[in-house]
């Protein structure tokens, strides 16, 4: 007999506090459950956090573009204040989706930036009941149970929504990636052109840093079998997949954005980079380097000031834990910190802490406008942040970083660096070189292609 968490006399009881409840059952599966999103309709997601995920189809899209009538943060602030489902750790349904980096322009009056090249949709956020879960390798199918009608008759439709979701779909054949048709938006000589002048703005004491970006282009292929090859590669902490009628952003990303539990809030920043080494020893050695560079050090303690400030405004017993710890992920070593904070406005957090300064700069309004005057057209959606915000009235994102965003027949792999008073052009665009691999060998790159790739 199939079992359903909560039961009946439970579910009965959580409806006398709550309006929407989880139910939740098992499910025995052979292969990989992740790969029936291959054959599920609409606008569909996955995402992974640190060995747990969740995936499945959304009930509607909210999509944004440009302009004030198009932004998020209403939805999100309603979405954290409401707190309409029991208290977890773990998604209890509610939005999945990204929030794209000029999202912050409504909020820092900031014009929008002209060419968008990508047309990508500044921000989506699915509105999700159903979905399924994955942690430690067990499998359950998760309803999101509305009380609106009598709590007996509302459990009863949710058990047999939880039927209709025993049986995953079959997963489809897919096409293996071939990487075609490559370019660069800004090649080379013209990416370390605005690397000195973003040295140039320190100098005046404009700004203290600024990351800058560049953007490789390829013809698009099958998007899913893509972040299949990425979350094997290069596994991070935030791997996410979101799929709509005619756009797809999925990328695996090393840096958490901010998690919200109750009245508990936390932040990861990251900055400062080294390759992983091709032996030990040599990755040992680069570990060395980046924990006594004094320029390494100095950006991530500028980033992490600035992340303190942020959390300092909007919450209390503010603490930084782990500060500049190296931490190795499959292609990169970071430095990394973690802050900590009791929130009196979780709302308030998202929109004094967005989008990350490890992504814009310090400070950070003035370093996004520095950024518009040397980078030479819209970001789209890459450095805002991905996740999920729960009925629970708990958040999870990631930085939307080590991504690829795909709109048509075109795919796109953003990469940035930060730069700083004693930045090297040609290490900062090798750098961006480094933080594109992942991504470009889950398009279909081989060693070969790797190798001209790093010129371009």
């Amino acid at each position: 007999m199939v079992k359903h968490l909560p039961g009946l006399r439970n579910f009965i009881k959580l409806s006398k506090r709550y309006s929407v409840i989880p139910v939740s059952t098992k499910i025995e599966v052979k292969h990989d459950p992740i790969l029936a999103l291959s054959s599920m309709r609409g606008p569909s997601f996955a995402f992974e956090r640190d060995g747990t995920s969740i995936f499945g189809s959304a009930d509607e899209a909210l999509v944004f573009g440009r302009g004030p009538e198009h932004t998020p943060f209403e939805i999100i602030s309603r979405q954290l204040r409401e707190e309409i489902a029991p208290p977890s750790k773990t998604f209890s349904g509610g939005l999945v989706g990204y929030i794209g980096y000029d999202s912050a322009r409504l909020m820092f009056d900031l014009e929008w930036k002209e060419p968008d090249p990508m047309g990508l949709p500044n921000s989506i956020l699915l509105k999700v009941s159903k979905f399924y879960e994955v942690r430690r390798g067990a499998l359950k199918a998760v309803y999101c149970a509305r009380l609106d009608d009598e709590p007996a008759r509302v459990y009863r439709n949710a058990v047999e929504e939880l039927e209709s979701m025993l049986r995953l779909p079959e997963p489809k054949d897919l096409r293996k990636p071939h990487l075609s048709k490559v370019s660069a938006n800004v090649k080379r000589a013209e990416y370390m052109d605005m690397v000195d002048e973003a040295k140039v703005r320190i100098s005046r004491g404009e700004i203290s840093q600024a990351i800058i970006s560049r953007r490789i282009s390829c013809a698009s292929v099958d998007p899913f079998a893509t972040y299949l090859k990425l979350r094997e590669i290069n596994p991070c902490p935030y791997i996410f997949y979101l799929r709509t009628s005619d756009a797809c952003v999925l990328g695996s990303s090393p840096e958490n954005f901010l998690t919200l539990r109750g009245d508990y809030a936390e932040s990861r920043p990251v900055a400062s980079t080294r390759r992983r080494g091709t032996d030990h020893a040599e990755d040992k050695r680069l570990e060395l380097e980046l924990r006594k560079s004094r320029k390494e050090r100095s950006e991530h303690a500028m980033l992490l000031e600035e992340c303190v400030a942020e959390f300092k405004s909007v919450c209390s017993e503010v603490k930084v834990h782990e500060r500049l710890r190296v931490k190795k992920f499959p292609f990169f070593q970071h430095l990394v910190s973690r802050i900590s904070g009791r929130l009196k406005d979780k709302f308030n957090l998202v929109r004094a802490t967005f989008p990350s300064a490890t992504i814009a700069g310090v400070p950070k309004r003035k370093a996004m406008e520095v950024i518009d005057e040397i980078e030479p057209d819209a970001r789209g959606p890459y450095a805002g942040s991905f996740g999920y915000l729960s009925n629970s009235g708990c958040l999870d994102m990631g930085i939307m970083v080590r991504s690829i965003l795909v709109k048509g027949k075109m795919a796109y792999v953003p990469v940035g660096a930060g730069i700083v008073s004693q930045s090297s052009a040609e290490a900062e665009y090798q750098e961006t070189f480094y933080k594109s691999r992942a991504q470009l060998l889950a398009l279909g790159a081989g060693q070969e292609e790797m190798k001209w790739l790093a010129e371009i």
